[in-house]
């Protein structure tokens, strides 16, 4: 996607190996991600949308061919506090919003001929597509995502739509839906559009209301006990050595970090159901945590915040 948008901030290709590969230009950030699956804020870019009347577009002779109409949008906003989510692998908003912008649009996600998932990190994209309904095999993406097209900080969400409105004026009433989420995919916002004037006007519901309803899980400080793992990441630092390739060269930025992981942060299941978290920094404990699954695995946990994993 991303080699095809002209105003994409890295545009050449790269292998699916190239992306998930450990290098001196493609440093480990935090596992299981390397650098090619975070977002690129530091990017020099801008975009703008001109929003107005169907009548004022008309009044300044705006060609027809050039008109892209908003059909619904939605927002979301699921419980603010991680540690209190029913899980870590599901979004309530984006399932409860997503759904309801196209059905407020009157398309199915088979349907749509466009999609800009927000892709800050591969789990928000892998969530995105499993509550939506989208086909992970299908393209997610019309900028290249957050690393590749490039991730301005608070201004992507403007680029997906720059982008979307560009490619639907090439299509014969194409329909596309652009998704955004802010925070630790917390806030969520969704915006149908087509080439094609809809037959209805357009609608806006936040439907935070009914995803605060939903349950919740209680999280505690404190607790000395057995816990199963829920999630993991392993953080990594340090400064890398000099390589014949550097990261400048390739991507013109600095030159990469090592390897070498530094910190676990674990999410743990306790036996009543209850949420807590815990660090583990055992070196040898790290290395195996970036080649086995540590998922379900059972701990013991200090009172003190430290694991130690079974």
């Amino acid at each position: 996607m991303a080699q095809g948008n002209p105003n994409a901030w890295i545009r050449r290709p790269l292998t699916a190996s190239e992306i998930g590969t450990v290098s001196p230009a493609n440093r480990a950030v935090t596992f299981p991600y390397t650098k090619l699956m975070n977002a690129n804020m530091r990017v020099d870019m801008a975009a703008a949308l001109v929003l107005c009347s169907l009548e004022t577009a008309k009044a300044l002779g705006i060609p027809r061919s050039k008109m892209i109409f908003p059909v619904s949008g939605t927002d979301a906003v699921d419980h603010y506090f991680v540690s209190e989510r029913n899980d870590l692998h599901s979004s309530p908003a984006i399932r409860l919003a997503g759904r309801r912008a196209l059905e407020l649009a009157g398309v199915e996600a088979a349907d749509l001929d466009l999609v800009d998932v927000y892709s800050c990190f591969p789990s928000a994209v892998q969530i995105a597509a499993r509550e939506l309904g989208l086909d992970l095999e299908r393209p997610l993406s019309v900028t290249g995502g957050l690393t590749f097209g490039g991730g301005p900080l608070n201004s992507y969400v403007m680029h997906s739509i720059a982008r979307t409105a560009e490619l639907l004026r090439e299509t014969d009433g194409g329909r596309g839906l652009v998704t955004a989420n802010g925070g630790m995919l917390t806030k969520h916002s969704f915006g149908v559009y087509s080439a094609a004037e809809p037959d209805r006007p357009y609608c806006h519901e936040d439907l935070t209301k009914e995803v605060h309803a939903l349950p919740k899980r209680t999280a505690t400080n404190g607790y000395a006990g057995p816990a199963e793992v829920e999630s993991y990441a392993v953080m990594f630092g340090g400064v890398a050595p000099k390589s014949t390739t550097s990261f400048r060269s390739v991507y013109g930025k600095r030159a990469a970090p090592t390897t070498e992981p530094s910190l676990a942060h674990l999410a743990c299941r306790l036996p009543d159901g209850r949420r807590a978290w815990a660090n583990v920094d055992d070196p040898d404990t790290l290395h195996a945590m970036c080649e086995q699954e540590f998922c379900g695995r059972d701990v013991q946990l200090d009172g003190a915040g430290t694991a130690e994993c079974q």
